[in-house]
């Protein structure tokens, strides 16, 4: 048996408790390391505060088996690992533009108009698509206009956006992320 003293750093690892569930920095009372940066910076603290209020009233609604939107709460921890990267402060703010423009889209609720009618290889039971390209991000809405994805390119800093627009042309578009693999085209 190992001496005791190499067992402790496992014991003492195995006594943290994880961090508790959140979807919003609480400013009163931290978590990870880079929440007190969205704390002292009005910008990020305001768009931390309208992601929230947006993600919680979210839910998938027609295809929620095909929904690629990113759970606040998972993204929520994901934006936490910016703090390891040497451009932290850059990656914060590239993942709080990124969730933003997904909120944005959220918030317009369904619009059966908006976007070119194509059809999507990789979306669990669901083909037809509207996609509109807007600021350099893709927006797929299934044809009652409800949101499935929203992909964006990737940033100059190491924020890795979940869905991750690849090729967008008028032949179509072709995103990776959620652990899909999707090619639209008209």
């Amino acid at each position: 048996m190992p001496p005791l003293s190499l067992l402790f750093p496992i014991f003492a690892a195995a006594m943290i408790p994880p961090p508790p569930p959140g979807n919003t920095v609480n400013c009163t009372a931290t978590v990870y390391a880079l929440d007190p940066l969205v704390c002292e910076d009005p910008a990020l603290r305001k768009m931390d505060q309208d992601i929230g209020a947006v993600m919680e009233e979210y839910e998938p609604q027609e295809h929620p088996e095909a929904s690629l939107i990113e759970p606040q709460e998972v993204w929520f921890r994901r934006r936490a690992m910016c703090a390891s990267k040497s451009d932290m402060e850059n990656c914060l703010r590239d993942a709080y533009a990124d969730r933003m423009a997904i909120a944005s889209v959220l918030r317009e609720g369904n619009v059966t108009t908006a976007g070119k009618p194509m059809r999507c290889a990789g979306l669990e039971d669901v083909t037809d698509m509207r996609v509109e390209l807007r600021d350099r991000t893709a927006i797929v809405r299934d044809t009652s206009g409800a949101v499935i994805a929203v992909a964006s390119p990737k940033p100059a800093s190491s924020w890795q956006p979940y869905l991750l627009l690849g090729k967008a042309s008028a032949k179509g578009l072709a995103f990776t992320g959620g652990g899909a693999k999707i090619r639209c085209k008209p």
